[in-house]
């Protein structure tokens, strides 16, 4: 792993990279500079990275910025088991739990009697691993690991190519990142 943190004596930040073994030598310049963008964003004061684990924090702990984005997790997870608790129509569920189309009264017996009542009582277990699956889409959706991920993007471009290729175009910007342009999250210190 690779980690930047800064520390303000004076008026100049002074900023720490550390190194801790584990990596490839080609990830190993992918991640300083995506641990050099943070450290960027942080002396900008632009909009910063984070980690899975802080998508469910206290939003107490925050501010005002960072308890939306908590609450937007919050709110991701909630979309999500709203709709692991739709059922899906019975024709669907005998194609995919019965390998066939017909809706037979069989069918439309297990659907009453096992499918409808398993996704009503969805248990702690899947509820966790649905939580870090949300944690994870929350990371990724941060405008600071988006922007961080998008110069890792271009470090194997010329300076023809940098220019040829502007970094914010909406179709790009997912390609590189991953996240679409408009489902960026902003955390601000």
């Amino acid at each position: 792993y690779i980690s930047v943190t800064g520390v303000h004596t004076c008026a100049l930040p002074i900023y720490e990279l550390r190194y801790g073994g584990g990596l490839a030598s080609g990830d190993q310049h992918s991640t300083v500079l995506h641990e050099l963008q943070h450290a960027i964003q942080q002396r900008e004061g632009f909009a910063r990275g984070g980690s899975p684990d802080m998508a469910f924090r206290d939003p107490r702990m925050w501010g005002k910025e960072g308890a939306a984005g908590s609450d937007e997790a919050r709110r991701m997870l909630q979309e999500r088991l709203k709709a692991m608790q739709t059922p899906m129509p019975v024709e669907e569920y005998a194609q995919k739990a019965w390998g066939q189309a017909a809706v037979t009264p069989e069918v439309i017996a297990d659907y009453k009697k096992s499918y409808l009542p398993s996704i009503k009582n969805i248990s702690p277990a899947i509820v966790a691993d649905l939580q870090k699956s949300v944690a994870s889409d929350w990371y990724r959706r941060l405008a600071g690991e988006a922007e961080a991920r998008l110069t890792q993007s271009r470090m194997n471009m010329d300076a023809g190519q940098r220019a040829a290729q502007y970094p914010w175009e909406p179709k790009y910007f997912q390609e590189a990142t991953g996240v679409p342009l408009n489902g960026l999250l902003f955390r601000y210190e």
